[in-house]
């Protein structure tokens, strides 16, 4: 018999082999059933981990309820718990030849992975968010990724926080008076810390959201 290609853990992933949880996830009124394995998922995921050792139904229960992932986006996130790895591919099929949809797509999985407290995942995605992000150049770009991240992400500091302030920082010229950057400040404070730390130590001026700020060094 030819060996498989796959990993151990890849070949677990939504297997019902040896699998003691069900996750259902609901989204737009339709239900994505997956087979899970409580050891792996908390291995990966202080959530998960939390969840199955805590005062909460799913340590008793054998199917745990999720509510408003995309389904393409979890999925990524769920296989990562299984193989450790980051999967590139998927995510340049998920955004399907898309510009804006192949650092939009990545963000949306970091979200949830964010959510469920993945770290390692979070690395990853900084890692390839850093890689693509520096070679958009026009504004409503960064704006749907400001919104789309910051709308799900719940603290500053982040790997993908950071990557986005940075680089928002570094390409300050291509957006001077840009009113709206401001506003996004206000509306995701999370962001705004974020630009904040990372002026933090800069010795230069530089021109943010049409407003020069003399930054400490």
């Amino acid at each position: 018999m030819a060996a498989s290609s796959k990993s151990p853990g890849e070949s677990l992933f939504n297997n019902p082999a040896f699998s003691n949880v069900k996750i259902k996830l609901h989204y737009n009124g339709s239900v994505h059933e997956y087979h899970a394995h409580t050891m792996i998922l908390a291995s990966g995921s202080r959530f998960f981990l939390n969840a199955f050792t805590g005062q909460f139904k799913e340590a008793s229960e054998n199917v745990i309820e999720l509510h408003d992932d995309v389904p393409e986006h979890f999925e990524i996130v769920l296989k990562f718990l299984y193989t450790h790895r980051y999967d590139k591919d998927a995510i340049v099929k998920l955004a399907d030849n898309n510009q804006d949809k192949r650092v939009l797509t990545p963000i949306g999985v970091h979200v949830i992975a964010d959510k469920y407290d993945i770290e390692l995942l979070s690395e990853c995605m900084a890692d390839d968010v850093g890689a693509i992000l520096p070679t958009y150049t026009q504004w409503s770009t960064y704006k749907a990724v400001i919104q789309g991240f910051y709308g799900g992400c719940s603290r500053a500091r982040s790997p993908v926080g950071t990557i986005i302030a940075r680089t928002l920082i570094e390409h300050s010229t291509n957006f001077v008076g840009v009113a709206e950057c401001k506003d996004l400040m206000q509306q995701f404070p999370c962001f705004g810390a974020d630009i904040a730390l990372e002026m933090h130590g800069r010795s230069k001026y530089f021109s943010i959201c049409g407003t020069s700020h003399k930054l400490l060094g």
